[in-house]
């Protein structure tokens, strides 16, 4: 789930939208290096630097992301579990990451997880589409 959960933010940055840690982070860099007797130009340069090196980051946690999911789902699968098992454990991954990540947890990464490993997000309750924090009601039943 917390790979799931890093792939979207950088998926989301690599569209434009920066997470504040990113963005704190690039202005830190900007504002740090301040060489005498700047001009528009050198100050322009090192923003330029410092932008592709966010870009360049990003891509590479994309790719680290993408490689770790791929491996993850590989290993899951191995396991041949029933539907009872596949929506419990993913009503308690949930649980957990909206426990450890909040508020910052996105609805996309959630119904990625669902996808993932395989259960229709749709064959589950439908309650936990309605809000993220919806999965703490839903105790699957074995039928």
């Amino acid at each position: 789930m917390q790979c799931l959960h890093h792939l979207n933010l950088m998926r989301a940055q690599v569209d434009g939208k920066a997470t504040k840690a990113f963005a704190l982070k690039l202005t830190h860099l900007n504002d740090f290096i301040k060489p005498a007797y700047s001009a528009p130009k050198i100050r322009f340069h090192i923003d330029q630097i410092n932008n592709s090196w966010f870009r360049n980051i990003t891509n590479i946690l994309v790719s680290h992301y993408s490689f770790s999911v791929s491996k993850l789902l590989e290993n899951i699968s191995k396991f041949g579990l029933d539907s009872y098992q596949t929506q419990s454990i993913i009503c308690k991954s949930v649980q957990r990451a909206t426990k450890r990540f909040g508020n910052k947890l996105s609805k996309g990464t959630i119904i990625e997880l669902h996808f993932f490993i395989g259960t229709s997000f749709y064959s589950i309750p439908r309650q936990i589409s309605s809000t993220i924090n919806a999965h703490k009601r839903i105790i699957p039943r074995k039928q």
